[in-house]
């Protein structure tokens, strides 16, 4: 330690002593010896005083708002924002739609009939790519209670018909290799006007659709619903008023300007499907229903 810092503390010390010393005394004598000694003190340790003052200011000084180091880091978390805003705006549009769908669906579910049958869940095994005949196989069979010619379905679509069975499997024959069966049309919109077209539909070339050439001023509309009708015998009574297609497009015809072609295809992807459901048919005498 150099001499000067020990000459402070010496220094110090006494002023401190003296301080004491002074406090001890009469009034009289505190006021003559007292004054001096504080503006010694005060001398000595004033600057250090506003330094350290000063520091605590500073901390004691409460944060000020947000601040961006420029104008253009604004200017990104603006857009930023403005682009968030967009695209909720896009997705609340995307679903919209689909809500509505599935709002029609289940009120079109309430009048399906499942009275009478006992629904019967199986998963896809494989699918015969077979262009004229193609066919699915699922793990449920005769173990299960199913038989030969009974419908198949999954949320209430037609898919087919089961062909053959064996103890643990069925293989069963898709709704599209049927050349021509009756449906029944209706709105999809809940606000158009009600009607119901009844016609048998014919098989289009390429085998995964359907057509119907009605008044070209008639009913028909993108989007509407076919059911198969209830007097058909192409399919187990079990599959009756079950949606088999959607109209997916409208035709002109040349030929007949006074007609139009309604094109049918099936609500499903009938050769992806993961799961379907077997609709076994049971006996009075065991109680029907679900």
């Amino acid at each position: 330690m150099s001499h000067r810092h020990l000459n402070s503390r010496r220094v110090l010390f006494a002023l401190a002593g003296l301080l004491l010393i002074n406090s001890q005394l009469g009034t009289k004598y505190a006021t003559a010896v007292g004054g001096p000694l504080a503006a010694m003190l005060d001398t000595v340790l004033g600057p250090a005083s506003f330094i350290i003052g000063g520091f605590t200011q500073k901390i004691r000084q409460p944060p000020g708002p947000l601040r961006y180091d420029n104008d253009r880091d604004l200017a990104v978390v603006i857009a930023d924002r403005d682009k968030a805003l967009v695209l909720v705006e896009e997705l609340r549009s995307r679903v919209q739609p689909l809500e509505e769908e599935v709002a029609r669906l289940k009120r079109a579910r309430e009048h399906f009939d499942y009275s009478g049958v006992r629904i019967v869940d199986a998963r896809v095994l494989s699918f015969n790519d077979s262009h004229t005949n193609p066919i699915l196989t699922i793990d449920r069979g005769s173990r299960d209670g199913i038989g030969p010619r009974m419908s198949v379905e999954l949320d209430s679509n037609l898919v087919g018909i089961i062909e053959t069975v064996g103890p643990r499997t069925a293989r069963l024959r898709l709704l599209t290799t049927e050349k021509a069966f009756r449906v029944r049309i209706t709105p999809a919109d809940p606000d158009a006007p009600v009607y119901q077209l009844e016609e048998i539909i014919h098989r289009r070339p390429d085998r995964q659709s359907y057509q119907l050439d009605v008044n070209r001023n008639g009913p028909g509309a993108v989007g509407d619903y076919a059911f198969l009708a209830d007097d058909t015998r192409v399919f187990p009574d079990e599959s009756r008023s079950r949606i088999v297609g959607r109209v997916s497009k409208i035709e002109d015809l040349p030929q007949d300007p006074l007609l139009k072609r309604l094109v049918i295809r099936p609500t499903l992807p009938l050769t992806r499907l993961a799961k379907v459901s077997v609709l076994v048919p049971v006996a009075s005498d065991e109680g029907g229903g679900l």
